[in-house]
């Protein structure tokens, strides 16, 4: 099937408004979207390896470790050693990084009109793209 110049067009304005959207992030939160995804599932956890880290993130393991040293550098995660394999490292937020996502306000954040439907509930099934 052969991809039509109007396609390759739509999915360009989807990727340069996800650009729009992290530099969004960047700009109110100093966190790219996936230091910001880190904290967030941190949140939620006590402690997780980096490959459990990488597999909720969707990233390769490569990937994965720029973000943690990226955020580590931040002092919003701490690294330790595991206690039940002591060659396995855990990760914990900080309380600086606690604090950093109770103080996340979504509100703050603009989400190009392209994106909305995609986080917006209630999305159609299927999708339109205007040019």
């Amino acid at each position: 099937m052969e991809m039509k110049n109007d396609k390759i067009c739509r999915l360009r304005r989807v990727y340069l408004a996800i650009g729009e959207f992290e530099n969004s992030l960047i700009k109110n939160f100093g966190l790219n979207y996936n230091e910001l995804t880190l904290i967030a599932i941190l949140n939620n956890k006590d402690c997780m390896t980096a490959s459990e880290i990488a597999d909720n993130l969707g990233l390769s393991a490569s990937c994965t470790s720029k973000v943690i040293s990226s955020v580590e550098k931040k002092e919003l995660i701490l690294r330790n050693l595991c206690k039940e394999d002591k060659r396995m490292m855990r990760f914990c937020l900080t309380e600086a990084g606690k604090e950093k996502i109770a103080s996340i306000d979504c509100s703050q954040v603009d989400v190009p009109e392209i994106l909305k439907c995609f986080i917006d509930d209630g999305c159609p099934a299927k999708l339109k793209i205007e040019n």
